[in-house]
């Protein structure tokens, strides 16, 4: 249960990531593209792609969540794990 749970965690995190990445470069290729249809466009699309990753990201630790619960198994303690990744010091929080 702990590793499921710090996989999901881990893979929460990593889509988040990848989300922001993606932005970034959508963005900066946005504004870049210097009134090029072409390259406006692909920005676009990849914005537009980065969004869907996200909803189906966030969409599966949703499902996971509500099957966990209805299998009585609490498998998401995403805000656990989040609460114990520090950069230094590591904290005193204790997840059951």
């Amino acid at each position: 249960e702990k590793l499921v749970s710090s996989i999901i965690g881990l893979m929460t995190v990593g889509a988040i990531l990848w989300f922001s990445i993606q932005i970034m470069i959508a963005g900066y290729g946005w504004m870049t593209s210097g009134g090029d249809v072409k390259a406006a466009a692909d920005a676009r699309s990849r914005a537009i792609n980065a969004f869907i990753g996200l909803v189906v990201a966030l969409g599966a630790l949703v499902l996971v969540s509500v099957v966990g619960y209805l299998l009585g198994v609490d498998v998401l303690k995403v805000g656990c794990f989040i609460d114990n990744l520090s950069i230094g010091t590591p904290t005193s929080i204790t997840c059951k």
